[in-house]
């Protein structure tokens, strides 16, 4: 899946709203000094004004106008997954990720994210299941060394959640996936977190020889905590 060139965002200066937000809060405070004085509701509505100024100014030193890139933090971030292995819910993870992503919460229709996952990362807590786990049958890594997710678009739910409906790409299959997650911004990094559920059949996964080890549920939860932190 090919994703469509955007120009490289420009990097913002974190004061570039102090001036404005100075003005702001000067003309309410002299406007109030000149006018509260003259009756109660005047002064009432200087407050709710001077407030409301305030209020805005906030937003904008948080919130900003343009979208900014972030890179994938590795040390930072995890994916984690459950699978049932002869009814027996086992644990895996993968510890090696890269990703970025173009993100802001005023526009969140224009974000742009791609998360490439090392196949040969996995651990599934058992040098003999994780060697069956990169092997051919599986995620074959020595072949197919990544898979990816590529975002398609972000709805904005409410608060902090968000739904992200985009592609897995695992060996020589794509699939579309719709996943709810929670974004939340940690100082000037950003943090999303989430689960879904894969069927492994439909990535060709643990369809051979080595099915005949054990059974192995169809049924994967996913669960990740992505941290990205500006460029």
């Amino acid at each position: 899946m090919r994703t469509r060139p955007r120009e490289p965002a420009r990097r913002r200066d974190p004061g570039a709203t102090a001036p404005l937000t100075q003005s702001w809060l000067s003309m309410a405070r002299d406007h109030g000094m000149n006018h509260c004085g003259a009756s109660g509701t005047g002064g009432m509505h200087m407050r709710l004004m001077f407030a409301l100024l305030l209020s805005v100014a906030a937003l904008s030193s948080v919130l900003p106008a343009q979208a900014g890139n972030y890179r994938l933090i590795a040390g930072e971030s995890v994916i984690s997954f459950t699978y049932l292995e002869n009814g027996t819910p086992k644990p895996g993870a993968f510890t090696r990720l890269e990703g970025h992503a173009r993100f802001s919460f005023r526009r969140p229709s224009e974000a742009d994210v791609e998360l490439v996952v090392h196949a040969d990362s996995v651990d599934l807590g058992d040098p003999v299941r994780t060697h069956f786990a990169q092997s051919i049958d599986w995620f074959w890594a020595e072949r197919y060394p990544v898979f990816t997710f590529r975002l398609r678009e972000l709805k904005h739910l409410g608060g902090p959640r968000y739904r992200a409906i985009g592609t897995v790409s695992i060996k020589e299959r794509e699939l579309e996936v719709s996943v709810d997650l929670e974004l939340a911004r940690l100082d000037h990094k950003l943090r999303a977190s989430g689960a879904l559920v894969l069927d492994r059949h439909d990535y060709g996964l643990g369809i051979g020889f080595s099915s005949l080890f054990a059974t192995i549920g169809r049924e994967v939860r996913v669960r990740f905590e992505l941290t990205g932190a500006p460029e």
